[in-house]
């Protein structure tokens, strides 16, 4: 389990049409059952594209989670937000010395499979 810091906004990948816009990756079938077995029920899921891989972003019970699946159908890895006062103390501690002068705006819960 690895938890991250975020110190500004992400952006995410995805995937643009020949002017340059943003579009939505198609997702083979494997991908999305796959989803669907470890997370019944999901809905309201956007995909992005990451490198080879798939991630899939949604809400479970109110939590923005992700979850990065290979093009096989494998979870790579999950995330899962978590208020910045969540991290561990030792690392808001080495964050507040080491970065004193940016602001910490989001955290996550980093799971890999």
């Amino acid at each position: 389990m690895m938890l991250i810091a975020f110190f500004s906004t992400s952006a995410m990948a995805q995937e643009k049409n020949a002017k340059g816009a943003e579009t939505t990756p198609v997702v083979p079938s494997i991908i999305k059952a796959a989803l669907q077995r470890d997370y019944p029920g999901i809905t309201n899921v956007t995909w992005d594209a990451e490198d080879n891989d798939f991630e899939a972003a949604f809400k479970k019970n109110d939590n923005d989670m992700s979850a990065l699946y290979d093009k096989t159908g494998h979870r790579k890895e999950t995330e899962t937000a978590i208020k910045t006062n969540q991290l561990p103390q030792a690392a808001q501690d080495y964050i507040h010395k080491n970065y004193s002068s940016y602001q910490l705006v989001e955290a996550a819960k980093i799971v890999t499979d």
